[in-house]
């Protein structure tokens, strides 16, 4: 060890220093690092020479400087590890030194200290012995012992003592600090970097003008010393990312329609077979990628979720990895492991002693491979929690720690040997697969339902047929294998079309709007050209999106690290959040537009321990086998949960001690959830893990039904009340049947939008799209439309109602709405906070109101256009603590550290106060005088009963559906009854007389029948409808198709009718006496005239808040002058008297003066 020592202060003080020459070194590549980045998303530099400009920053210039500062952290880190060690293992005491020549130093010394001692004990002993043997009948003599000073020396110095033990820690502490420190290969890491910066410098030396041509090929040819070796690696990359980009959707390409690549024409088919809940979820997952000519367990073209496997070839340097949705990764060498080089994510490591493989994800989550490639566990944080198992290479098992389990089994005769033929779960559900040759033909599900795939002679699905016997898909290829024709059941169709030298995609959707998706050469997503605007997007060399410029021309910008975290987002109006992460690859901290920044800090195994926000308000996390078992809220609370041994939440425990418990079967659903007061809920569940049956505390029932696609056909409600579904043969409702057997249809456009509705009352909703599917006019079933129109980016830029323009709108780059203009001119305004908050509002009179908000987005402060302020405060939990108004008045809000309302107190005073069951409901109302108010509850949680200090008691009975149907307040009884549809059929009052109301087909109060006593059963029943002048208090109502009041007609038979204009605005109403009054609007829809029918009439008048200002009628004019608010201030009636007013800070009419 030579001469090593160790001073914890002095180490403590160098790693101060070390880290302010970061900080400061970080600050100066944080500024260098933002004109770099300026320059990249400058989009005035444009052209292929600034993309390669772009392209060297971004990759090469960007990425050089992360790396130092990444070495720079290690370096640190390092440093940080060698001091917790010290601590840990050595001395945890604040100034601990060492000096091991020191130590041996002392150890000499106290040696011969302790030889001596020894000689003169010994000594001594023996004369004191015979001192006690010659005298000790005369008195009382102590012979001293040596054996335990000399075993306190032996604890200091022997082999086993304290100093020795000190050095062998120090020792161990140095051998595992020089291992450690080489693990992570800092000398190389600096190394790489140095022969970097000296590649580049050599480049820059032999750099020429740029050529237009310059594109992914001559990244390749730049980074390689031969033509012939840059070609290869080139064609190898593309052929890659053509495999890359099979399956499920990547981050550089698009999928739409049912479902097509749109970059390379794949199409592509996905299902869930099978499913199984709880912490350790397993599904089984079918992929099919039309392109592919593979064949595997499934058959041809088809993959599923398990089928992930690692390849390795010597005769190639990325190791290959085969996922699940049959797409194909590769990872290349990068040190001590292997990054996808086509921007996904995790980290491939390989096992040492050549035991395989696993790839990590930056949450913990991992696959692990044997040797020979095969997915055989899957983990997280925790360890391994699932298993798979394989027989002769055929995986024949996948178990997981909570009891999922799924198990296969395999043809084994014929031309099917070793295709799957039956995956059955732990429960014994089970799917089962049929084939002809080698081609997947039927799938039978856990309930029976087949569905079937028909394939075209080149062996590609041309058909798929549902479980209704239903073609819900066909499909034809060009040459290629690229889709180029599908039909739908509703005849609809789509074709595609492929323009390889333009790299462009066009579909014809089955509206015939054409859309054109263009793609580079990597068949990466590049552009969508719409018939009225385009979208742009570019990548980096790992494929990630770096920017994308909406149909607006706006772009938004993105960075990421060299190992595909997204570090920043740049939006059109330049607001930037970036995120930084640790070394594990998880989020530190996300810093906001304003500064604001969030922080997350990890535990050893990298769970989320804290969450503080941008005001430091901290949120804790505790974990006890793998499981969350508390968390600690910013305020102190805690939640703490219990588990059952499969991982599942089985109680849930507030801060207030309101405790929810669940209960779950063997597939880990939730059978029953009891609240705090024990009230039971139970679920039901069919094989598709479907609910068919909910039943409450009381035993009343809720069921459900599913046509064979999965569709709710029906519900069955508690009362017995049922409601229909019928699905159209593309899997849409096209009829609804309620409760009341009134139907309602709704028919489709091709493109699969509402198209008409036929409401019970036989009236009709028509819908219209622009091409791209937007509502463009809706018309009710009185033939009166509303329509809309749009800019590219899908904002509103018009709203009209028949053929007034009532409202326009203007957007900034974010598309927030900065300009609305009414019909009759008038311009509101609106200014935004970098998080899109309106922060100003500007009325039509030039009014100017204000919002601020606080770090975390909440409202803190609104000024009015007067200059009054109203102010918010909140706990820690986000609920208002306090609300000051304009006076200064403060109304203060207390809580539970739970977040339940305790107390409310208005300038100082106690208003009232609330108390809480174990279940959490309020129990009590406490207020300031005394009075009190208390609630009991029944076993579902209604209110059962109200008691008052006063001696007032209120109780409540309920129907099956939560109705009050009986309210007994004193010695006074309401009942209640209600239709089907929950509309009030019947009140009887505490005299016994009963009011009945009926209803037309939409709902619409129909008839109000009051009667001394009791209705008969013949109405009661809707056998008989009550009629005016014959049954008494009658009072009936019309309507016309769409909804609005037409007719009135009293019990004395007096009629009152209503007409609208054809924007729906009332236009005349002639009452009980044959008058008629009319009724003019202007394009707001404010009354500007009302004409009676023995000639006067009134007109108004109003200004650009639409505030009355003016009414002249037959007397002459009255004036109204109103503040910026919109309040009355001045009123001059025709005769010129006038009335003023004064309004308090809060808005209170407190001065009024006539004259």
């Amino acid at each position: 060890m030579g001469t090593r020592k160790f001073d914890i202060r002095e180490v403590e003080k160098h790693l101060l220093a070390l880290q302010d020459a970061m900080e400061t070194y970080r600050e100066y590549s944080e500024s260098l690092n933002t004109s770099f980045e300026s320059f990249v998303v400058n989009d005035t530099y444009l052209g292929k020479g600034a993309d390669a400009a772009k392209l060297y920053m971004s990759e090469v210039e960007m990425g050089m400087l992360e790396d130092i500062l990444e070495v720079h952290q290690l370096l640190f880190d390092m440093h940080v590890h060698m001091y917790d060690s010290f601590k840990s293992t050595v001395d945890s005491a604040p100034d601990a030194r060492i000096d091991v020549d020191v130590i041996k130093t002392v150890s000499g010394d106290f040696h011969q200290f302790s030889q001596d001692f020894e000689h003169s004990a010994h000594r001594i002993e023996t004369k004191a012995s015979s001192v006690e043997a010659k005298f000790g009948h005369l008195a009382d003599f102590t012979v001293p012992k040596s054996l335990d000073t000399m075993q306190a020396f032996d604890d200091v110095i022997g082999g086993d003592g304290f100093l020795a033990k000190c050095i062998d820690k120090f020792k161990s502490f140095d051998e595992n600090e020089v291992n450690y420190a080489k693990s992570q290969n800092f000398a190389d890491r600096v190394k790489e970097i140095e022969n970097r910066i000296s590649r580049t410098n050599l480049a820059l030396e032999k750099m020429e003008v740029f050529k237009p041509s310059f594109g992914i090929y001559e990244i390749f040819l730049a980074a390689c010393n031969s033509a012939k070796v840059a070609t290869a690696k080139y064609m190898n990359y593309l052929k890659g990312m053509h495999t890359y980009l099979l399956g499920s959707v990547k981050s550089s390409s698009i999928c739409k329609y049912d479902p097509v690549n749109l970059c390379n024409g794949n199409y592509i088919n996905e299902r869930v077979d099978i499913k199984l809940g709880g912490r350790y979820r397993l599904e089984f997952k079918r992929f099919y990628n039309a392109v592919s000519e593979k064949t595997g367990p499934l058959g041809r073209g088809w993959t599923h979720s398990f089928e992930v496997r690692v390849n390795e070839n010597e005769d190639d340097e990325n190791i290959q990895v085969v996922h699940g949705d049959g797409s194909e990764g590769s990872f290349v060498k990068r040190g001590d492991y292997y990054l996808e080089e086509h921007g996904e994510p995790g980290i491939l490591e390989k096992l040492a002693f050549n035991a395989g493989y696993v790839i990590r994800q930056d949450d913990g989550r991992y696959e692990k491979f044997d040797k020979a490639g095969r997915l055989i566990a899957l983990g997280d944080v925790h360890g391994e929690h699932t298993c798979l198992y394989y027989t002769e290479d055929r995986l024949t098992k996948v178990a997981a720690r909570n009891d999922n389990s799924l198990t296969f089994s395999y043809y084994d005769d014929g031309d099917n040997t070793g295709l799957i033929k039956n995956v059955t779960d732990h429960a014994g559900r089970s799917v089962s697969y049929t084939y002809e040759n080698k081609e997947l033909v039927e799938v039978c599900d856990s309930l029976g339902a087949i569905r079937k795939y028909v394939y075209s002679q080149d062996g590609r699905i041309s058909n798929v047929i549902n479980p209704k016997g239903i073609t819900a898909i066909s499909n034809e290829y060009d040459d290629q294998g690229r889709i180029r024709y599908q039909s739908f059941p509703d005849s609809s169709e789509m074709t595609y079309e492929y323009d390889d030298d333009k790299r462009e995609v066009t579909a014809t959707e089955q509206n015939g709007n054409r859309v054109v998706y263009s793609h580079d050469e990597l068949e990466r997503h590049t552009g969508t050209r719409y018939y009225d605007g385009e979208e742009k997007f570019t990548y980096n060399l790992r494929n990630q999106k770096i920017s994308a410029t909406d149909k607006r021309g706006y772009t938004t910008h993105f960075a990421y690290d060299r190992r595909g975290h997204l570090t920043k987002v740049v939006d059109a109006l330049g607001n930037k959040t970036s995120i930084t992460y640790n070394a594990s690859g998880k989020p530190m901290a996300v810093k906001g537009p304003k500064g604001e920044e969030y922080r997350y800090s990890y535990d050893v195994f990298g769970r989320l321990y804290q969450y503080s926000n941008p005001l430091g308000e901290a949120n804790r996390f505790y974990y006890s086998d793998g499981n969350i078992s508390s968390i600690k809220a910013s305020n102190g609370a805690e939640t703490h949960y219990e588990y059952d041994e499969r991982g599942n939440v089985t109680k849930v425990t507030d801060h207030d001690g309101v405790v929810t418990t669940y209960e779950y079967d063997e597939l880990n659903r939730v059978t029953a959830t009891i609240s705090a007061d024990g009230m039971r809920t139970t679920f039901e569940y069919d094989n598709a893990d479907r609910i068919i049956r909910t039943t409450d505390a009381l035993g009343l029932t809720r069921e459900y039904a599913y046509d064979s696609t999965g569709k709710v056909i029906w519900e069955k409600e508690t009362d017995g009340s049922e409601k229909k579904y019928d699905i159209d043969v593309m899997g849409r409702v096209c009829k609804v049947t309620d409760e009341e057997g009134r139907v309602t249809e709704i028919a489709y456009n091709s493109m699969g939008k509402q198209e008409e509705v036929t409401l019970p009352n036989g009236g009709k909703i028509h819908y219209e799209y622009d091409p791209l599917m937007r509502l463009s006019k809706i018309t009710d079933p009185e033939g009166r439309s509303a329509g809309y129109t749009y800019d590219p980016n899908g904002n509103v830029l018009t709203e009209d109602i028949g053929d007034i323009r009532v409202k326009s709108y203007e957007y900034d780059a974010l598309n927030h709405v900065i300009k609305e203009t009414d019909a009759q001119g008038n311009v509101t305004s609106f200014e935004y906070d970098e998080h899109g908050q309106v922060t100003v509002v500007i009325d039509a009179l030039g009014n100017r109101a204000s919002r601020d908000y606080d770090l975390l987005g909440r409202l803190i402060k609104e000024t009015d256009a007067l200059g009054n302020e109203t102010s918010y405060s909140y706990t820690k939990l986000g609920d208002i603590e306090s609300i000051t108004d304009p006076a200064g008045r403060v109304r203060k809000f207390e809580y539970t550290l739970a977040g339940k309302l305790k107390a409310i107190s208005f300038c100082g005073i106690k208003e009232q106060e609330l108390f809480y069951d174990n279940a959490g409901r309020v129990s009590k109302r406490l207020f300031a005088d005394g009075y009190t108010i208390i609630y009991t509850y029944d076993v579902l949680g209604r209110i059962a009963m109200v008691e008052a200090t006063d001696g007032r008691k209120i109780s409540y009975e309920y129907d099956s559906l939560s109705r009050v149907t009986k309210l007994v307040d004193g010695i006074s009884t309401t009942l209640y009854t209600y239709t089907r549809t929950g509309r009030l059929k019947s009140v009887v009052d505490a005299m016994g007389n009963e009011t009945a109301y009926t209803y037309d087909s939409l709902d619409n109060l129909q008839s109000i029948h009051r009667v001394e006593g009791l209705i008969s059963d013949d109405e009661r029943e809707g056998k008989s409808f009550p009629t005016v002048g014959k049954d008494g208090h009658v009072t009936l109502y019309s309507y016309n198709l769409a909804g609005q009041l037409t007719k009135m007609t009293d019990a004395l038979g007096q009629v009152e009718t209503y007409e609208y204009d054809q924007y729906g605005r009332i236009k005349a109403k002639t009452d009980r006496d044959k008058y008629t009054t009319s009724y003019e609007h202007d394009n707001l829809g404010n009354v500007v005239r009302v004409g009676y029918s023995d000639g006067k009439e009134v007109a108004f008048s109003y200004d650009a808040l639409g505030k009355l200002v003016e009414i002249n009628d037959w007397l002459g004019k009255t004036r109204i002058q109103n503040d910026a608010l919109g309040r009355a201030i001045k009123v001059s009636d025709y005769l010129n008297r006038e009335v003023s007013y004064e309004y308090g800070k809060t808005g209170e009419k407190d001065k009024t003066c006539l004259s």
